[in-house]
């Protein structure tokens, strides 16, 4: 996995966030960085497909997700990877398309990390989204502005999809082949996770992840070096370059600073005792960042090897997925005691 410095730390949900404000206040809009993909969806334990969706990432780190249904209503959702919104949250938006007229809508969490504004059957919103240039959603706080390049095709193509589902005719979608639609954070340039990695999640229990990805996004505003989702929880793993006699106590203190430097309320952190399996050293913690708005939870797992990388998983959560956030970190503590062992034995482990 690529190394960085210990001073880039932040928690990785206020750094999305505070990376979003930055965009909004830009005077060149964010813009997409791949093709418009999409296609029919079909929601699990239906007979056929609902709707129709297309997304594109974009060089802001969120992704844009525009959806039809056969009754041509039109939905836009915004993915902000880590964000960990409770689910069902509702607060208010302006959508504008280039500084237009201001439509008010209530915007709902769908889930941690994506917003859904339901913009119901407005055709003329649906043409401005075709042929505009720059879409503004104005929310209680700051902005997010996505530049509307290469829509005029996709939500044509969007239509039509929608509207073959109305007629029963088999749907397609723009930028996919006949099939399903695929999800924000599951684009079409989704890096996979390196073997290693892949081999401890697995060991640890984690079998069921969505991979999220990353690359859309600058390198320092990344929070992870790579990162996934599961059952309510925000996970991810980074690695950093650390200076020789470096001590896995010094580096998670440093690391529980930053967090604590970073988080925009009341900032709790509860390390366990650093323990040494061969040359590995390894501690886990908890942290609580509590701000007006959030409360996030985040269990850590942190591990020096002998080759001087120390590592930080974490798993991010509210309140109501807090337990397996935790179970996620113990079994990943688990895996990597495990694999210590075996390295101080004589066979391969953690690196």
């Amino acid at each position: 996995m690529p190394h960085t410095s210990l001073r880039a730390l932040a928690l990785a949900t206020t750094a999305l966030l505070a990376a979003g404000a930055a965009a909004a206040q830009t005077s060149a809009p964010p813009a997409p960085v791949g093709q418009w993909a999409g296609g029919p969806v079909t929601p699990p334990g239906a007979g056929g497909p609902a709707y129709c969706a297309t997304q594109n990432q974009y060089d802001s780190g969120l992704a844009l997700v525009l959806a039809r249904n056969p009754q041509g209503e039109t939905n836009i959702g915004i993915s902000v990877p880590g964000a960990e919104f409770a689910q069902g949250t509702r607060f208010p938006v302006q959508v504008s398309v280039d500084g237009g007229t201001e439509r008010q809508f209530d915007a709902v969490a769908a889930d941690g990390s994506m917003i859904l504004i339901q913009t119901g059957r407005d055709g003329e919103l649906y043409e401005q989204l075709r042929r505009g240039s720059r879409l503004t959603v104005r929310g209680p706080d700051d902005d997010a502005i996505f530049a509307l390049k290469g829509t005029s095709q996709a939500l044509a193509d969007l239509q039509t999809c929608a509207e073959r589902i109305a007629s029963g005719a088999p749907a397609q979608g723009p930028g996919q082949a006949q099939g399903q639609a695929q999800g924000p954070g599951q684009g079409q340039a989704r890096p996979p996770l390196p073997p290693s990695l892949a081999a401890v999640l697995a060991r640890s229990g984690l079998t069921e992840v969505q991979v999220l990805n990353l690359d859309a996004m600058p390198q320092d505003k990344r929070p992870a070096d790579y990162a996934w989702r599961f059952d309510g929880v925000f996970g991810g793993v980074r690695e950093f370059d650390t200076e020789p006699g470096a001590t896995i106590a010094e580096l998670s203190e440093q690391y529980l600073a930053s967090m604590k430097q970073a988080c925009p309320g009341t900032f709790e952190a509860v390390p366990a005792e650093p323990t040494q399996v061969g040359q590995v050293g390894i501690r886990t913690a908890e942290a609580t960042c509590t701000a007006t708005d959030r409360k996030i939870n985040v269990s850590m797992l942190l591990y020096l090897t002998g080759n001087g990388i120390f590592t930080v998983f974490f798993n991010e959560a509210d309140d109501s997925a807090r337990q397996r956030a935790v179970e996620a970190r113990d079994g990943l503590a688990r895996a990597i005691r495990e694999l210590a062992e075996r390295e101080a034995t004589g066979q391969q482990g953690p690196g």
